[in-house]
């Protein structure tokens, strides 16, 4: 078969998979019109994987994909979409499971970064239920009070008389009535006024001839936000709007359509659907909790600031001195700077989070040790409500014990995730370089080789014709001469143009590369014969300088990539894992309300089977058919 029928054949069969596959869909989705797909239903107990030997059950899938956000994902309709979904969510939640494992193992105790962390969550933990206990259960809101607050503010809750209205508006605006390509001073106020008023008279002809107000703003009125729903202005609070129009708003009967009548905007008709008087709101349950919850949070807000007034009153500070009157700059992290209570130390790594920020606020140029005593004073409110929480054992809570082991696995966690992670490496200049060097025929055009070829089923008649070209006979007549197929044939395939690597074979494109142009190359087999190659023109390659961006992009995705695949590696290496793969093709999610109670969260220990496949193996949505 030749080179052009081959791709005949293949340009055939693409267009007969495409076809048959848009008749398929159109069948499936005619199939589907008008009725309900029933969901099919699974017993949320069977086993879909396990890790070593550990029942992973449906349930626990069904879980993970409405926390990765199947509702989202729910127009995946075809099976292959939603196995898909179903293999990649199974992959995350084992890969999660393994790193729960491992994490369970990890020090972290020196990991500066994961202690702040730990710290900072605990520290918010505590003093959220030293805030409840202490403040929260001292503020207490009576009846009487949240009576005298309303009488009080009163006024704030009054309700101005408000009318819901629509409208049609012919506008007066001269821009309305000026031509593409004239001036403004073209046109007299009067002649505008008088062809407002046209358009206005043949509006209410319409209107008498019992046509639609809203079907009439939504065609005439220059008001478009208001024309678009029908000339719909909703509720409009009485002295808010122009008086000739607030006037006629609030005189006109309900369902009763206004003369027409005129403001600095325009000629204007008015329809009103419904009033409502000025009022008070009514001190309902809804206002009271309201109220409630604005008098706690001002009463809170009091208790807080005396209680901790009391603390920092009470506590004392020492300060080093000595290293205040230092150059920050000269700070290690783990200086001390203050000591609350002999108790608990600000370090300089803290002190340095804040300083610029208050620098800025404060507007100083240089931090002298006075600034600094009051920067330390100002953040060490924290530390006292802190000393305060462990010296009412707060810490020794079992819900905060909790709270610390379960914080500190998901520290672990994240640690140890951030081994497959680089963070934020780049290469050097000489890297990048190197790396652009080594590919840089991946930085010629898209298209960078125009050839011209001449086909031949032996390599001896092409070696034959190769010599004659040597000898001096012009390429393109040799082409012609010996091309196999109808003349038209060979006339207009022996150039191909401009080619990228992807659309001849690797040895022809190989043979084109290294040739210069104006070369004939000597015979090149490919599965379509032996080519004769003659190099056109090659086109100039993209310059360090301008690849250079996309040369360190490509390091930094390529790293991340080996990275990510010698973590997970690493992380799977002991473990057997086993999918049952047609379950999790088959499978669909089951909404809540469906799934039986007998099926959430059941487990059970299982004997691994021989057939194991590691997750790579297994986890692989390219295989869904």
């Amino acid at each position: 078969m030749s080179h052009d029928e081959e791709r005949n054949v293949v340009g055939m069969s693409r267009k007969y998979h495409y076809v048959l596959f848009a008749l398929l869909f159109f069948l499936a989705g005619c199939k589907g019109k008008g009725t309900e797909e029933k969901i099919k239903e699974f017993d949320l107990s069977q086993e879909v994987a396990t890790i070593d030997g550990k029942s992973i059950p449906l349930a626990d899938l069904n879980e993970q994909l409405s926390k990765n956000g199947w509702v989202e994902h729910s127009n995946l309709k075809r099976i292959k979409d939603t196995a898909a979904f179903n293999f990649k969510v199974l992959d995350d939640f084992i890969i999660d499971s393994l790193v729960t494992q491992a994490a369970r193992s990890l020090n972290i105790d020196t990991v500066l970064t994961a202690q702040k962390k730990i710290r900072d969550h605990m520290r918010r933990f505590v003093l959220t239920i030293l805030y409840d206990k202490l403040i929260n259960e001292r503020v207490s809101i009576t009846d009487e009070d949240i009576d005298t607050a309303y009488n009080n503010h009163k006024r704030e809750f009054f309700t101005n008389a408000a009318a819901r209205a629509a409208q049609i508006l012919i506008s007066t605006s001269p821009g309305y009535y000026i031509e593409e390509g004239h001036d403004y001073d073209e046109i007299t106020k009067d002649s505008i006024d008088f062809l407002a008023r046209q358009r206005m008279s043949n509006v209410l002809e319409k209107l008498e001839d019992g046509e639609s107000f809203e079907e009439l703003a939504k065609e005439y009125s220059d008001d478009k936000a208001s024309g678009a729903k029908g000339g719909a202005l909703g509720w409009i609070e009485k002295d808010q709007s122009p008086p000739v129009f607030d006037s006629t708003l609030f005189a006109l009967e309900i369902g009763q359509i206004s003369p027409a009548f005129k403001t600095k905007y325009g000629y204007h008709l008015v329809k009103v659907f419904e009033r409502r008087d000025s009022s008070y709101a009514p001190l309902d349950a809804r206002l009271s909790a309201y109220l409630r919850n604005a008098l706690r949070a001002q009463m809170s807000k009091k208790v807080s600031a005396a209680f901790m007034d009391s603390l920092k009153d009470a506590a004392k500070i020492k300060y080093n001195e000595k290293l205040l009157k230092r150059n920050d700059s000269t700070y290690k992290p783990f200086n001390w700077l203050a000591v609350i209570d002999g108790i608990d130390t600000i370090y300089a790594a803290e002190y340095l989070d804040y300083a610029r920020t208050y620098q800025m606020r404060r507007r100083i140029a240089k931090m002298d040790a006075a600034a600094k005593k009051d920067l330390l004073n100002e953040f060490s409110a924290i530390h006292v409500l802190d000393i305060e929480a462990r010296k009412r054992g707060y810490y020794d809570l079992e819900e905060t014990k909790k709270e610390l082991a379960d914080y500190t696995l998901t520290e672990a966690k994240r640690q140890y995730r951030l081994k497959g992670d680089v963070g934020n490496w780049s290469p050097t200049d000489e890297e990048i370089k190197e790396f652009y060097d080594t590919h840089i025929e991946d930085y010629y055009s898209e298209k960078p080789l125009h050839v011209q070829h001449i086909l031949f089923q032996d390599s001896t008649k092409a070696e034959k014709v190769r010599k004659k070209i040597e000898n001096g006979a012009d390429f393109t007549e040799m082409a012609i001469k010996y091309y196999p197929g109808d003349e038209e044939i060979r006339e207009s395939h022996y150039d191909l143009g401009y080619i990228s690597k992807d659309e001849m074979p690797i040895e022809f494109w190989n043979a084109a590369w290294i040739l210069s142009v104006g070369d004939v190359s000597r015979p090149v087999k490919t599965r379509y014969g032996y080519h004769l190659i003659k190099l056109i023109d090659k086109k100039p390659m993209i310059p360090f300088e301008h690849a250079r961006e996309k040369v360190r992009q490509r390091m930094i995705d390529k790293r991340e990539k080996d990275v990510k695949k010698a973590w997970r590696d690493e992380l799977l290496a002991g473990h057997i894992i086993e999918i049952d793969s047609s379950l999790v093709r088959e499978f669909v999610y089951q909404p809540v309300s469906k799934m039986p109670q007998t099926a959430i969260n059941k487990t059970e220990e299982k004997t691994p089977k021989d057939s194991s496949l590691s997750t790579a193996d297994s986890i692989d949505s390219d295989s869904v058919k």
